[in-house]
């Protein structure tokens, strides 16, 4: 589509407007599905965590997208003395400060010592 348009009263002629469609195509899964394709806790009572937030809604409807994904780190919490035996499913989304704190390694003394990864 050509149109003229004025900017800072500069008057320019034939102006074209290109529309481009997103190549993203997100892949949905739901949390009790995720839980089937990558665990072994099929069968075992679970909790989830996305970036550190217990996630309180219903694992067969709450979707998370698998694209977004960046870890998924499977813990066991046991208590024999209160019965407690479930899993803890933690997720980490591709966020800025996930990936970056990803290309961290953190060894621990008497102090602690940061070193980043080079890539």
């Amino acid at each position: 589509m050509k149109d003229n348009i004025q900017i800072d009263n500069i008057q320019y002629y034939g102006q074209i407007h290109i529309r481009t469609k997103s190549s993203y195509t997100p892949k949905l899964i739901s949390l009790t599905d995720l839980k089937e394709k990558y665990t072994h806790l099929k069968n075992k009572p679970v909790v989830f965590m996305i970036d550190g937030s217990i996630i309180h809604a219903d694992y067969d409807t709450y979707m998370v997208d698998e694209n977004y994904i960046l870890t998924i780190i499977v813990d066991k919490i046991e208590n024999k003395q209160e019965k407690i035996d479930l899993g803890l499913i933690k997720l980490l989304t591709r966020s800025d400060e996930n990936i970056k704190n990803s290309k961290e390694i953190r060894i621990r003394g008497t102090e602690e010592t940061l070193i980043d990864k080079m890539y």
